[in-house]
């Protein structure tokens, strides 16, 4: 019997590495469109920090915000009109900018 390779354990496959561009916050309401600069997730609650393009930010909760990724702003502007329910005339869409 031989000695085990070390070399075939531990390998990383792949490294999941999320990217958004956008975050739709939503008040039960309104929507909120940001254009997201970068992000941090808590591990230990349900909190997300958002720091926006225009180097201001927020600290919020997951439930309440979604995070995108899209090359076209208008499929966003589109998920944000769901959430609010603009197109049943419940609520808007805001962006921030």
């Amino acid at each position: 019997m031989g000695e085990p390779n070390n070399s075939f354990f531990n390998f990383t496959i792949f490294d999941t590495k999320w990217k958004f561009n956008y975050a739709i916050y939503n008040n039960g309401l309104n929507s909120q469109v940001f254009d997201v600069a970068n992000w941090l997730d808590f591990a230990e609650g349900e909190q997300v920090q958002l720091a926006f393009k225009d180097r201001r930010g927020i600290l919020t909760s997951y439930p309440n915000t979604t995070l995108v990724y899209a090359k076209d702003e208008s499929k966003v502007d589109t998920i944000a009109k769901a959430f609010a329910g603009e197109e049943l005339g419940y609520g808007k869409v805001y962006r921030y900018r």
